[in-house]
């Protein structure tokens, strides 16, 4: 599908950008694409979601320029190639987005792959971890459930399930156990959100992981998302991560950064070698979102307690392949007093 110039020369940038530019061009374009052109509009090369994503585990910074982030081969067509031989090559070469230039290489155009292909991913399982106490929401959780708690108006859980359906995915699983009859009643088989919703019931509370081991055998990889997180990430985006580095799970991860309020002093001894004042430590963390490929299920013991950091650390130490997915887009954990308060204001 060859797209209009008013929708792709949105995607066009100049290779002196910052990666808080391309970010912002790929969420204004929603194309999943940047294309680096010069002041003449002649392609310099390609920047998609993936590239920036591995930039930023590269320990690139949203300040820094995209230069060094640029595809500077990408595959191209020329302008009369015709759109059933392009998505041939498209579906070949499992990519989504071809730039279309002229004989002197300036961008006169772009082609997407709008196939039946790329729907059929959407039929991949999503679980959903909602069997917690929610101990730390206090008296909150006394009566209600922590997937049921309102956010805006509506249950947190309804926020995650309307995001899952945005996106195509309709086969959803729900882990309960804590108040698990409130969670049933309330969200049923899933008919009224468009949904086909299963129930795993925890006999006993069986971690931030035991409950995939209760999943019946899936033919294709799988989310499983924590029910109190709220993010604003492409589930597809993620999937394609996931198939395109052939990982056995992967990861969505968040950096923070935090100032310490003092000064570090390095020493030698009695003797004082440097100062830094208020320094700025960062760090990546556990976003507790993961897509996970069917063979995980079998390296899981059924029905025992299991958390997830140890679930990937044993897949780490078999040599399964491990994957990060680093975040730039919003995201909320909505777990505590602080950030549930944040989240209704």
């Amino acid at each position: 599908m060859s797209l209009p110039p008013k929708i792709w020369k949105k995607a066009i940038l100049r290779p002196n950008a910052g990666l808080k530019e391309a970010i912002e061009s790929l969420n204004r374009s929603s194309l999943q694409i940047v294309l680096v052109a010069d002041k003449n509009k002649t392609l310099v090369g390609t920047l998609t979601d993936g590239d920036i994503r591995r930039g930023l585990l590269k320990g690139f910074g949203l300040k820094d320029q995209i230069e060094e982030l640029i595809n500077t081969n990408p595959i191209l067509t020329k302008k009369n190639q015709k759109d059933a031989a392009l998505e041939e090559l498209m579906q070949k070469m499992k990519i989504f987005q071809i730039p279309v230039v002229d004989n002197k290489n300036r961008i006169v155009g772009l082609h997407l792959w709008d196939n039946k292909e790329i729907k059929k991913i959407k039929q991949n399982s999503v679980l959903i971890m909602a069997g917690g106490f929610g101990k730390r929401l206090g008296k909150l959780t006394k009566k209600t459930p922590k997937p049921l708690l309102p956010i805006q108006g509506k249950p947190m859980l309804s926020l995650i399930l309307e995001k899952i359906k945005s996106e195509g995915f309709v086969n959803v699983t729900i882990s309960v156990h804590f108040q698990k009859e409130k969670i049933k009643k309330y969200f049923r088989d899933g008919t009224r959100f468009g949904l086909k919703i299963k129930y795993i019931e925890e006999k006993k509370p069986l971690g931030t992981a035991g409950a995939i081991s209760m999943l019946p055998r899936q033919k294709s990889p799988f989310f499983v998302l924590n029910a109190d997180i709220l993010c604003n990430f492409s589930l597809n985006d993620f999937l394609c991560f996931h198939k395109e580095n052939k990982s056995t799970a992967t990861v969505a991860i968040k950096k923070d950064t935090h100032s310490f309020g003092f000064g570090i002093v390095k020493t030698k001894g009695t003797s004082v070698l440097s100062f830094q004042e208020k320094p700025q430590f960062s760090f990546l963390y556990n976003a507790g979102v993961y897509c996970l490929e069917p063979k995980v299920i079998c390296c899981m013991q059924k029905n025992k307690y299991l958390d997830m950091p140890d679930l990937l650390t044993s897949l780490i130490r078999k040599k399964k392949k491990v994957d990060a997915y680093p975040l730039h887009e919003k995201w909320q954990d909505l777990g505590t007093l602080e950030t549930y308060s944040q989240a209704n204001d």
